[in-house]
């Protein structure tokens, strides 16, 4: 059964529902001096999870950045999430316990507006 069906329903019709998807940006890594990869997201719909399409879609992924010679793939996972850890160990991923990701965001992040006007007296940055 899949109560979300309609709404992920194909515009092609003929019955076809999105199960998943896989959102990634290209990146580059100033460590390795080539282009790679970053994974924002692998989201499978519950009525499609455990039948293997997160490894599929990954497995994309890096088949398509080693086919262009890419230096890596990389991607965040929460700590509490130990499915999801097990799962890109699974696959030969290695965690890096040595980093930290940092954000800006809500009043931290808007205290930065219109900050770059300032610092060019408004002028665009050359």
């Amino acid at each position: 059964m899949d109560p979300e069906a309609a709404a992920f329903a194909s515009a092609r019709g003929g019955g076809r529902v999105t199960a998943g998807f896989v959102i990634c940006f290209p990146n580059y890594s100033t460590f390795l001096s080539k282009l790679g990869l970053y994974v924002e997201d692998i989201f499978v719909r519950a009525p499609w999870c455990r039948r293997g399409l997160d490894r599929m879609m990954l497995s994309a992924v890096a088949d398509r950045s080693a086919e262009l010679g890419m230096g890596r793939v990389e991607w965040c996972v929460l700590d509490w999430n130990k499915n999801a850890i097990d799962f890109y160990e699974g696959m030969g991923a290695d965690v890096l316990p040595q980093w930290r990701i940092y954000w800006l965001v809500g009043a931290a992040l808007d205290k930065y507006k219109g900050s770059q006007e300032e610092a060019t007296g408004g002028k665009a940055a050359e």
